[in-house]
């Protein structure tokens, strides 16, 4: 089969349909969402790509907030090495060429996340604590 690229049967009318996987498309998107949904319920996680229901709560807007806020810590963990490997390097040119000796972990890159919060329910939460119970600080 291999020399001749062409399968050869014993028997006259022979059938290699065994060879020929014929999956309907739905079992392989079934499947699919199967293994997705075992994948969330073994990690205890939830899947934040699922689609919504119109009646947004603040618990539902917090769990799409999470998934921003891994995302970002992802991005912050890829930029500070980028920013710790070119630094890195800039010491060694620097050593070679001027022969001066630095240290890149002297040299510490501080990140601050910008991600939006949902302020109306830290307020809420705040305008229905006892008074009395919160201490504030004035500066």
């Amino acid at each position: 089969m291999k020399k001749l690229r062409v399968i050869q049967f014993s028997q006259a009318g022979g059938d290699a349909s065994w060879l020929i996987k014929n999956i309907n498309d739905t079992f392989i998107q079934n499947t699919l969402d199967r293994y997705e949904d075992i994948m969330y319920q073994i990690a205890c996680h939830i899947n934040h790509n699922e689609k919504l229901q119109p009646n947004l709560s603040g618990i539902t807007l917090r769990s799409r907030l999470i998934l921003l806020e891994n995302k970002c810590n992802l991005e912050i963990k890829a930029r500070k090495n980028m920013v710790k490997n070119r630094i890195r390097f800039l010491f060694i040119y620097l050593n070679l060429k001027k022969n001066k000796n630095y240290d890149f972990k002297d040299v510490k890159a501080i990140y601050t996340r910008n991600i939006p919060s949902d302020d109306l329910a830290t307020a809420q939460m705040l305008s229905q604590v006892p008074e009395g119970t919160i201490s504030m600080v004035r500066l």
